[in-house]
């Protein structure tokens, strides 16, 4: 004689388990309204579509006011790589110093950690490993180059630099 019940406890197991992983499964995958919203954001996709790497930076000239002086290093413009990245809600960002610590981390702040966009959209902002906030200007973004204003607060008189970013 066979036992159904028994039977049919091993059968619904399975099945159950099966259940609750695909069940489990979809609620990790599924994006909030919230996610769609700042992944569909035409500047965010813009800003994370390639890496970047720095063109130049700039400070005003201190004889003339009016002009610029180019402060950016040679390893600055051929050695560091920018990226950012989304991960879920939370935006990660590398600012990378290929030369292994070589370059001067003074005219840039290379770090690594979170970032965003301000809600009016004009200003990245960061939180990374080695600083507890920055923030950068955004002067102006286009699939080419992304130019933004750094408030350097480390150097003394502060110094506010201008950072010409191009796609790689």
């Amino acid at each position: 004689m066979t036992n159904y019940s028994t039977r049919k406890n091993r059968l619904a197991k399975p099945g159950i388990f099966a259940l609750i992983t695909c069940l489990g499964l979809s609620l990790a995958c599924s994006k909030t309204a919230e996610d769609d919203v700042y992944t569909n954001d035409p500047t965010v996709a813009l800003i994370i579509s390639h890496n970047w790497k720095i063109k130049d930076i700039k400070v005003p000239s201190v004889n003339m006011p009016n002009t610029d002086s180019i402060i950016s290093k040679q390893c600055h413009t051929t050695g560091a790589v920018i990226k950012f990245g989304l991960s879920g809600t939370d935006g990660v960002f590398s600012f990378a110093d290929s030369t292994a610590g070589s370059c001067d981390s003074t005219i840039f702040p290379y770090d690594y950690g979170y970032w965003g966009l301000r809600l009016a959209k004009d200003s990245l902002v960061f939180k990374g490993k080695k600083t507890e906030y920055r923030s950068m200007r955004l002067v102006s973004i286009s699939k080419d180059s992304l130019l933004v204003n750094y408030a350097d607060s480390a150097s003394v008189p502060h110094i506010v630099k201008t950072i010409t970013f191009i796609k790689q």
